[in-house]
């Protein structure tokens, strides 16, 4: 290739990950602990999205973030595979998370809290009738907990502007969902759905509650009632502060402590499926 072979380098065997690094690579632009994370492909482009809403700060006494932070990637993975040596930053913005709590109190910035993407490939329960039929996508904050200490079931969604990833004001509910006060729990968002695992306040429980799009200009999402116990499914054990992940329709649930928090951290691992 005309390049100076370097000796020292070898392939990454499969399943591998390279040398981890944070020079180069943007930071946040404030401390964030327990914020919904998100990545987010634009339907419009290359872009990727990755966004980090709430979560509380570094103070003595912690507050809750009351905005989100976006961090634009625009790359084409075959020409450019270094995407986060992009000259990219994360962009702080306000949202509107405060004073707006209902039931649920108004102090709505929150960490241990879901955050959920919801578009077309999420949208039906069929597979036949979908309730997002075009490019649009929203976020979802979920329930979580606040900065003193108590369980909050909020629900806040915005749609996101494609191209830019900014999300829509205008488009903001906020819901107050009183069955839902849990942190620390895992999610995904599938078949028309919200699905929470667990968490502290909810042992192995497995919930669900079902979301509509609201017609209009613009659109937004509604979540159209309470939480429920999905059937009566539960997970194997209590799990809070674990991690879910989604792999077409396998759900897996790994690690986390023991409800109540006791201190026992858990090596096990459990699937299901959607």
């Amino acid at each position: 290739t005309g390049c100076t072979p370097e000796t020292d380098l070898k392939p990454l065997a499969l399943g591998e990950t390279s040398k981890w690094v944070s020079t180069g690579v943007p930071q946040l632009s404030s401390a964030r602990k327990g914020a919904g994370i998100r990545s987010v492909s634009d339907k419009t482009s290359n872009k990727i999205f990755l966004y980090s809403v709430s979560g509380l700060d570094d103070q003595a006494t912690p507050a809750g973030h009351e905005d989100y932070e976006l961090l634009v990637l625009d790359h084409d993975p075959a020409t450019n595979p270094t995407l986060w040596e992009a000259s990219a930053s994360w962009t702080a913005t306000s949202v509107p998370l405060d004073g707006t709590g209902g039931a649920c109190g108004d102090l709505t910035g929150r960490w241990q809290a879901g955050l959920f993407l919801f578009n077309h490939e999420s949208s039906s329960k069929d597979g036949v009738t979908f309730a997002i039929t075009n490019d649009e996508q929203y976020l979802y904050l979920g329930p979580g907990r606040n900065a003193d200490g108590a369980d909050v079931g909020l629900f806040h969604s915005w749609l996101i502007t494609p191209d830019t990833g900014i999300l829509d004001l205008a488009s903001a509910n906020v819901q107050c969902k009183s069955s839902a006060p849990v942190a620390g729990y895992g999610n995904i968002s599938a078949n028309r759905q919200i699905f929470t695992f667990g968490g502290d306040g909810s042992g192995n429980a497995i919930s669900a509650v079902e979301w509509v799009r609201i017609a209009g200009t613009p659109p937004h999402i509604e979540i159209l009632s309470n939480f429920n116990n999905n059937g009566g499914a539960r997970m194997k054990q209590d799990r809070y502060l674990h991690t879910t992940v989604l792999d077409r329709a396998f759900i897996y649930l790994v690690g986390g402590v023991g409800v109540p928090v006791d201190g026992g951290v858990s090596s096990s691992v459990e699937v299901g499926i959607w």
